[in-house]
């Protein structure tokens, strides 16, 4: 049976703990920001037509089917934004439910491993990756996937340990409830971590017979209980066999090779990988952890090659569980064709329950190199301080420039600055005593604060720069009650006049990358308004700031491909629509007749 199975009161005060010193990133990052590019305003919109289409069925973008991923994220946000409106706050609170519930998950597994020390030290590091806390705040369906593999890690392990019988199907039906959360997340991609990691359990323990278990196929039949509803309905709507196609292979098998999906279907050639890729990006995703993962890696090899796991915390088959929850995945997405640094985010828990063994073992298990680890952790946490230090002439600058108040941002970064300093010292001394847990512990305090302080100084000039419903609004004024016509959109296009427009303009919106339709639309509707995107400009209090420190402007204000359409179709410039440093868009009109 697992160590310290039992969750004792302990196990509670521990778990709420963890989850009270996380949520400070997770409200910030959550409630206390616009919808920022990239896919939130793609992924807001779909959740705000859930809130209104009569078939929840199948997702849709703009008015259109959304083939890339299920509905699970976008189910979760429709009854909010039915009742409040789609204020990003509001259609965020799903995330804080998934981000509590991986995180308490993992902190369960902690226990279950090695006792409070690794639950401790796997509660706060699989919420505060770079990476993981991305995910967390992030509207997207990486949170619910995440969510999901936990809660399939986590009724994984324990059916591994149970005896045959009631507590055997117990477990493997919350394998499958996660695994079905996983699917309705991001498709049957998500069941890459849980699968990958009973079958390599399976083969390293030689343990069989686990794959013939009648309590594993009820708990499968279980879960596909659950999915082959929403299949049936996809099949028998409109286009039932496109969709099908679309969900289940161009979107699926194009993410690891090339299956000829058409040319619409752009997502499964998007991000293309590249040898080490993963590897190359983990010293950013892992941060500020990066360097305790090598030494996680280091222990081990020591416990699983030397047979040493009598001298360590936790048991072989805990360390096996973990390794296997990590590597078989990342072998997997290394050869992918596509690749972003998300995908690999089901592979944190794993990661943090490995942080958890290593940083609960006895103090005689602690070596020069994992000392070394430990106090360089310290540095690059601290080293954050030094790049805002290096900073603060641009962020006053760019306060001056906005007309914003430039003393209590220096008194707030000066703050910031010596509090983290304060945390790091406390930290470094802790680690040079040996001491993983309080050091850990001091460690995650420096980078919070880190984050918080630099998100006071830096999120209202994102917003500023983010201010996309402030875009759509300023286009429908001068629109009045004229048709709109939006000429080669992207996705965030699309969203925010989809998702902001009153529903009389939106109604008559309409969209095409194409010039011959485009003329065709002009010759029928004179008045109708076209919309495109114009190229990125160097604007705003950031920016400016960085222009008087060398960093120069891009030239061409309008583009070429703007100017190539007004001359094409004889339309003039009705009005420039933007947010400081952020998108712009022109507004283009019928040429006054000479």
């Amino acid at each position: 049976m697992p160590v310290s199975a039992t969750l004792t009161p302990q196990f509670w005060r521990t778990a709420l703990w963890v989850l009270l010193a996380l949520l400070p990133l997770w409200l910030g990052g959550m409630f206390g920001r616009d919808f920022w590019t990239p896919d939130e305003p793609r992924e807001a919109d779909i959740a705000w037509n859930m809130s209104q289409q009569a078939d929840p069925a199948i997702p849709l973008m703009a008015g259109e089917p959304f083939l890339e991923k299920p509905p699970l994220l976008y189910w979760a946000a429709a009854p909010g934004i039915a009742l409040l409106g789609p204020a990003p706050a509001v259609v965020r609170l799903p995330n804080l439910a998934f981000a509590a519930l991986a995180t308490f998950l993992v902190v369960v597994l902690g226990w279950q491993f090695a006792g409070v020390s690794a639950a401790w030290v796997a509660g706060l590091v699989s919420g505060s990756f770079l990476l993981g806390l991305q995910v967390a705040i992030w509207f997207a369906t990486d949170a619910p996937l995440v969510a999901g593999t936990v809660l399939a890690l986590f009724g994984l392990w324990n059916g591994l340990q149970a005896a045959p019988g009631r507590d055997k199907l117990v477990s493997y039906l919350v394998m499958s409830a996660g695994l079905a959360v996983a699917f309705y997340a991001k498709n049957v991609s998500g069941w890459m971590v849980p699968l990958l990691t009973l079958l390599t359990c399976v083969v390293w323990q030689r343990r069989w017979r686990e794959l013939l278990r009648w309590e594993l196929w009820l708990a499968a039949l279980a879960l596909l209980a659950v999915i082959v509803p929403w299949v049936v309905a996809i099949a028998q709507g409109p286009r039932g066999r496109d969709n099908l196609l679309a969900f289940f292979w161009w979107n699926l098998a194009g993410r690891f090779t090339d299956v000829g999906a058409p040319a619409d279907i752009a997502y499964a050639r998007d991000h293309a990988n590249s040898v080490g890729k993963y590897f190359i990006e983990s010293p950013v995703n892992l941060l500020p952890w990066g360097l305790l993962a090598i030494a996680a890696g280091r222990r081990a090899w020591q416990v699983l090659r030397h047979n040493t796991a009598g001298h360590h915390a936790g048991t072989p088959a805990a360390w096996q569980f973990a390794i296997a929850s990590v590597v078989p995945g990342l072998i997997l997405l290394s050869f992918s064709s596509t690749a972003r640094a998300v995908y690999a985010a089901p592979l944190l828990p794993g990661l943090a329950l490995l942080l958890g063994l290593w940083a609960s073992g006895p103090l005689r298990s602690m070596d020069t190199i994992d000392r070394n680890l430990l106090s360089a952790t310290v540095l690059v946490t601290a080293a954050l301080v030094a790049i805002n230090l290096l900073l603060l002439p641009v962020l006053l600058r760019a306060s001056y420039i906005a007309q914003q108040p430039v003393l209590p941002t220096l008194a707030l970064t000066a703050a910031g600055v010596a509090l983290v300093l304060l945390l790091a010292l406390c930290a470094w001394r802790a680690s040079r005593e040996s001491r993983p847990l309080p050091a850990i512990r001091w460690i995650y305090a420096t980078f919070a604060a880190w984050l918080l302080a630099t998100g006071l100084v830096t999120v209202g000039w994102v917003d500023r720069a983010q201010n996309l419903a402030g875009i759509a609004a300023s286009i429908s004024r001068q629109l009045g009650e004229r048709a709109l016509l939006l000429y080669h959109p992207d996705e965030t296009t699309r969203s925010i006049l989809d998702m902001y427009l009153p529903a009389s303009q939106r109604n008559s919106l309409t969209y095409t990358s194409d010039p011959a339709e485009l003329a065709e639309a002009l010759r029928g509707a004179p008045d109708l308004m076209v919309v495109i995107k114009l190229p990125d400009y160097t604007r705003g209090p950031v920016r400016s700031a960085l222009a008087e420190f060398g960093v120069r402007e891009r030239t061409g204000r309008i583009g070429t491909e703007a100017a190539l359409l007004m001359q094409t179709h004889d339309l003039q410039a009705a009005g420039e629509h933007g947010a400081p440093d952020g998108r712009r868009y022109l507004l283009l009109q019928r040429a006054r007749t000479r």
